[in-house]
């Protein structure tokens, strides 16, 4: 009758084993979908050979099963979890040959030994009193066999080992996952292990710590296949993604041990180093001609690569282990030559143009007073006039370029708060002596931002200017309201809201897309250079309901400050 029990428990897990492993070869796209599928599909077919044999009461194909399933299910298993964690370089046909050979001996020796028509009444453990040869080649074969399980054993160790470990490395990963993994592996194998100890004494107990065995497996298989499922979210991503980062990066990555010794390198700097993997074992100093501390302290270093003399920003960054004990370092170099030749003609061109620009423009306006004075003529005067205001708003556009490019090349961040009340306040007063136009502030509490006072005035100038250059009501009137919500992911807005048609749709090209337009006059230089600003300090320009809102990551409560 319990012989019965354990044919029927063995069946239902073995049908439950291949509906996992079916189910896990749906999953074949995922990393190790394929192994997770032929481990479960080999454990549910030996469960299946179980239940014939404890349903025959064949007590050898019981233990040959056993034994075999004990062999054949840590090489697929050891495949997996090595697959699984990262590590595919190390799964081929070739390894999984080499793995393979000392259980293919361990198969070989326990179908001699349970199936072999010659010594069809030994099994293992037999009492038997052996002599001669044959007495010889029975315990060469159970050695080969116990050899071959302890060796199954240690890849059984090994799968388990490595599943632990990524999930522990790894924090997002769950830990109920990795667990159900390791019993799914590892189990089972232990419990064939304790049963062939009892099978000479007790039959029942080696059933009953098989099936329990088989039990854990098919539990946790059929968990593990379930939602949200074993594939949803993998760890190779930890192993394969910095690898690939390495491979694929454009940049140059060489990657030192403690010391500054060469220990890897990327196909970047072999390529743009002119390097082989012989400067592996050397210094950076000596291959590069710089070491950590020089790349540490310039921002740019100059290297002759393939292509001739390039010019690279280096960042060093410290390696280090998950307890904090340092490794070795990875530079990277970004080719910046283009970046900084451009800039030096940037440079150099916008000096010479606002320099020379504004001398010849005082030329240009002294001869036009010159010749106001000496001509009577109404169509040469108007000509003059036209002369005078056109090189008039030259040289404020050429001034308001030089502004803009000294705002620009400070750093966004002043070190201290701005407090925007009284930038607003003083502001509107400069305002009021070109506008004739209203002005209002109001705010709900006195904020301040971490943006340096020049900047934040030119960027409410700038829009404040524009809304009213295009206001054509008798009596232009500009609100702005702050408005802050620590929770927002911009915490402060502060909008511009005037009476006339707004903001023409020119501008708002400029403003939302960074579009170039033909902006009129000196308007487009002050939007550039506020949407440029306001992208510096991590901010941003929107249109909503016909106002203009400007918006800030960083913004403080000034509780102090009266309202």
């Amino acid at each position: 009758m319990i012989f019965g029990g354990f044919a029927v428990i063995f069946l239902c897990v073995g049908v439950l084993l291949l509906a996992a492993a079916v189910a896990g070869w749906r999953s074949v796209d995922a990393p190790a979908a394929n192994l997770f599928a032929v481990v479960a599909g080999l454990a549910g077919l030996g469960g299946i050979y179980l239940a014939f044999g404890f349903a025959a009461q064949r007590f050898f194909l019981i233990l040959g099963t056993t034994i075999s399933i004990a062999l054949l299910l840590p090489v697929p298993w050891v495949l997996f979890a090595l697959d699984y964690v990262g590590q595919e370089s190390l799964v081929s046909t070739w390894i999984a040959g080499l793995l393979s050979v000392p259980v293919l001996a361990g198969l070989s020796a326990t179908l001699t030994l349970y199936v072999g028509a010659a010594i069809p009444e030994l099994s293992l453990g037999a009492r038997a009193e052996l002599t001669g040869l044959l007495a010889v080649i029975v315990t060469v074969l159970q050695l080969v066999q116990w050899g071959a399980l302890l060796y199954a054993g240690g890849l059984v160790l090994v799968g388990a080992g490595l599943v632990l470990w990524m999930f522990q490395r790894y924090g997002h990963l769950d830990s109920t996952t990795g667990i159900a993994l390791c019993a799914f592996g590892a189990i089972p194998w232990l419990a064939i292990l304790f049963a062939l100890q009892l099978e000479p004494t007790s039959f029942v107990g080696f059933g009953v710590l098989l099936a329990a065995g088989y039990g854990f497996k098919t539990v946790a298989a059929v968990a593990l296949v379930g939602p949200p499922g074993l594939f949803s979210r993998v760890p190779a991503a930890g192993n394969v993604g910095p690898a690939t980062i390495m491979e694929e990066l454009d940049d140059p990555v060489v990657v030192t041990d403690p010391d500054g010794v060469i220990v890897e390198l990327n196909p970047a700097a072999r390529r743009e180093f002119d390097w082989s993997d012989r400067v592996v074992g050397e210094t950076l100093k000596r291959s590069l001609g710089a070491g950590l501390a020089d790349l540490r302290e310039r921002r740019i270093v100059e290297i002759e690569s393939e292509t001739g003399r390039v010019l690279f920003e280096p960042t060093v960054s410290d390696l280090s282990d998950r307890h904090g004990h340092p490794l070795g370092h990875a530079a990277v170099f970004q080719d910046v030559t283009d970046r900084r030749t451009r800039r030096q003609r940037l440079d150099v061109l916008d000096r010479l143009l606002r320099h020379n620009l504004r001398n010849d423009l005082s030329v240009i306006m002294g001869y036009a007073d010159v010749i106001e004075d000496r001509v009577d003529d109404p169509a040469a005067l108007d000509g003059v006039a036209r002369i005078t205001d056109t090189a008039e708003e030259l040289a404020e556009l050429s001034d308001r370029a030089r502004k803009s490019t000294q705002l620009l090349g400070t750093n966004t961040d002043p070190g201290e708060t701005t407090r925007i009340e009284p930038l607003i306040t003083g502001l509107f007063g400069d305002l009021r002596a070109e506008y004739d136009a209203e002005f209002e502030y109001r705010a709900d509490v006195a904020v301040g931002v971490p943006v340096a006072p020049d900047q934040l005035d030119l960027v409410f100038r700038s829009l404040i200017e524009r809304t009213l250059d295009n206001n054509d009501s008798e009596q232009p009137a500009v609100e702005l309201r702050a408005d802050y919500d620590a929770e927002r992911t911009y915490p402060l807005r502060i909008s511009i809201r005037d009476n006339g048609p707004g903001v023409p749709q020119i501008d708002r090209e400029v403003i939302e897309t960074g579009t170039e337009t033909p902006l009129e006059h000196t308007s487009g230089v002050d939007l550039w250079t506020a949407r440029w600003l306001a992208t510096g300090f991590g901010g941003d320009i929107s249109f909503e309901d016909g106002e203009i809102v400007l918006s800030f990551p960083n913004a403080t409560v000034a509780a102090d400050v009266s309202q």
